[in-house]
């Protein structure tokens, strides 16, 4: 039967092949003498599939415009009379992924009743492939003039080819290899905080297979986020249907606020299951408010000898009380820093601890990258000699201390360790003297993005002239909350250190203390520099001049908490010296608090304005180049797998 109707198809299409030509007109000539009929679509083909009309109050315009394209493309009965410019846009734009999205995203859902024979499908693709390629011989038979109708009805055709095709794909015929592809795409691609969960569970209730295929592959469900409400009945399914795959587990009741505060003995109940596939755990997530919690968990997995797969450990501890002495813990042994999964953790690359602390030297740092260390007392800090210990992993590319200083005691006499490959350097909420301190204990040249954060109560002018030709190919620069003198030693230091980052393109300041720091990045530095400056030395001075500006590959600025007219006079004085900022980017939020009178002095910007959700998380394009450049560089150095 099938094939009775695919020659009946094929037949009826012989049949007006050569009718539908004489109804298009060719652009800057007269009409074709060809006899004047109705096109073929609209005698041949039925509206393939109904639709609902466009709903202009619930959709957007972006969507709206293309949902009537689609309805355009498929409206072939009654003939459509489009306007030159819409043929044009629809011929431009009957591929654009966006736009069958839309029309798929108004389809209803299937039915048995609806279900079309794979016959009558495969025989409408043979008479549209017959159409599209006479369409084709059409348009070179009138070169070099052009149609737009030709060029629409082709355009019409090729979707209808695509929904076709889409249509009669028999996905539950791929092998299950292909399948499983196809579901860890879906489900990875999809944020673990935004469905990531109900994605999975859809792919089960599609069919028998899609269930069969989708519960058979353990890292399908390997990534688990602990929503659910006690007793966790859909987390631990997925914690067993993962079998043996590299489990990435996380149980955050910070972040979350719907997520009840989970208590020790919770977290004890969870942490005695997680132990019976320790060996599989890739990452490890603990954020909990509760700061008995993270100290339970460290202390149940304390035993574990086999987490040799652990890659990741992040424990983070509720935000109040920012910092607990021993005089605050009412068990003194709730508070004593803890083995690290019985000190064998060998694939261990990212430490993160906030406000917990570890027996320091059973961390395992062959392989450690990332070293995140914040809010500890002092008497549960790392020794000197452990952060020397710490400091000598040989891939470490990123640290970060904030409010955790080093048990420093007397003058440091040692040599400073040598990082080579040390990238990121984050410090921040520490005295100058502390901050000074640690800087003495490395030496890192290859540093290309710096932040200090929550400096303040102090005079900084000393670190700023200690950081001088520190770092000096620093592309990232991050100043939040920080506090600059205005006085001539401070303007001297801290122009002396912004003319020593030859190199910086992203800057990203934030509730600065005082307005000062934009006069000192536009002044002029030629009365500090000497002859050993590079833009004093040639070639550079033979093919530039004198160069009496700063960072002069600087393009990108990243704010928050300036003053519109601060931030205007700095962008315009950057423009006045044909340095131009490309992007001037500021938080949504901040800008809505700006009044039009203090938006008018940064109209000049224009579409220089980059306007930021998620900050401070947003990565500006600049910055991600910077990033993605480096990792590049490390891994052929060898550094990355």
């Amino acid at each position: 039967m099938p094939s009775a109707i695919a020659t009946s198809y094929v037949s009826e299409y012989k049949c007006h092949s050569n009718a539908y030509i004489g109804s298009y007109e060719v652009s800057d000539s007269p009409p074709l003498s060809l006899p004047v009929c109705p096109t073929l679509h609209s005698q041949l083909f039925p509206r393939l599939l109904s639709r609902s009309p466009v709903d202009a109050h619930s959709t957007s315009p972006g969507a709206r415009t293309r949902l009537t394209m689609a309805q355009t493309l498929l409206n072939l009965y009654p003939p459509l009379s489009p306007t030159v410019a819409e043929e044009t846009r629809i011929s431009d734009h009957w591929n654009d992924d966006a736009l069958f999205q839309t029309y798929l995203h108004r389809l209803p859902e299937p039915t048995y009743d609806q279900v079309m024979e794979t016959g009558r499908i495969h025989a409408r693709v043979k008479c549209s492939r017959a159409r599209i390629r006479d369409l084709n011989i059409l348009r070179k038979q009138i070169l070099p003039r052009q149609s737009a109708q030709i060029d629409s009805d082709l355009a019409k055709e090729m979707f209808r080819r695509k929904v076709l095709a889409w249509q009669m794909f028999r996905v539950n015929e791929l092998p299950a290899e292909l399948l499983v592809e196809i579901f860890r795409y879906v489900v990875l691609s999809t944020h673990v905080m935004r469905g990531e969960a109900t994605q999975k569970l859809r792919l089960t209730w599609v069919c028998r297979r899609f269930r069969e295929v989708a519960i058979g592959d353990g890292v399908l469900w390997s990534r688990i986020l602990f929503t659910d409400p006690s007793p966790w009945s859909r987390s631990l399914t997925f914690f067993e249907r993962a079998a043996e795959a590299p489990l990435d587990i996380c149980i955050n009741d910070i972040a979350f606020p719907k997520v009840p505060t989970i208590s020790h003995q919770q977290v004890m109940f969870l942490v005695e299951i997680f132990r019976t596939k320790a060996h599989n755990i890739r990452s490890l997530i603990f954020s909990l408010s509760d700061w008995l919690c993270p100290w339970f968990a460290l202390k149940m997995f304390e035993n574990v000898d086999n987490a040799n797969r652990l890659e990741l450990l992040q424990v983070d501890r509720g935000w109040e009380p920012y910092l607990w002495s021993a005089s605050h813990f009412r068990n003194p042994e709730s508070r004593e820093p803890l083995v690290l999964l019985g000190g064998n953790t060998p694939s261990l690359k990212t430490l993160i601890l906030n406000g917990i602390s570890l027996n320091w030297d059973t961390v395992n740092t062959a392989n450690l990258r990332a070293l995140d260390i914040r809010r500890l007392t002092r008497d549960v800090a790392p020794t000197v000699q452990q952060f020397r210990v710490l400091l000598q992993a040989p891939n470490l590319m990123k640290l970060y201390l904030h409010s955790t200083v080093p048990q420093f005691e007397g003058p440091l006499l040692l040599e400073p360790v040598f990082m080579p490959n040390l990238r990121e350097l984050r410090l921040g909420d520490m005295s100058c003297q502390s901050a000074m301190n640690i800087l003495r204990c490395m030496h890192a040249p290859e540093v290309h993005i710096l932040a200090l954060l929550s400096m303040t109560g102090a005079d900084y002018t000393p670190l700023f002239e200690m950081l001088t030709w520190r770092f000096q190919w620093i592309e990232v620069l991050e100043l939040t909350v920080v506090q600059f003198e205005d006085n001539t030693t401070a303007r001297e230091h801290i122009m002396k250190w912004f003319d020593s980052m030859i190199n910086l393109r992203v800057l990203k300041i934030e509730s600065l203390n005082s307005p000062a720091v934009f006069r000192y990045l536009l002044a002029d530095p030629q009365e500090w520099r000497d002859d050993s400056h590079p833009f004093s030395q040639e070639p550079f001075r033979s093919s530039h001049g004198f160069m009496h500006h700063m960072n002069p590959n600087l393009t990108t600025l990243v704010t928050n908490k300036i003053p519109a007219d601060e931030l205007a006079f700095f962008a315009k004085g950057r423009d006045d010296f044909l340095l131009p900022l490309s992007v001037v980017a500021i938080p949504e939020e901040k800008w809505k608090e700006y009044t039009p009178q203090q938006k008018a002095p940064l109209a000049f910007l224009d579409k220089r304005i980059q306007l930021v959700r998620n900050h401070p998380h947003h990565l500006t394009t600049e910055e991600h180049k910077i990033r993605i450049a480096l990792d590049q560089s490390f891994r052929v150095r060898g550094m990355l797998t």
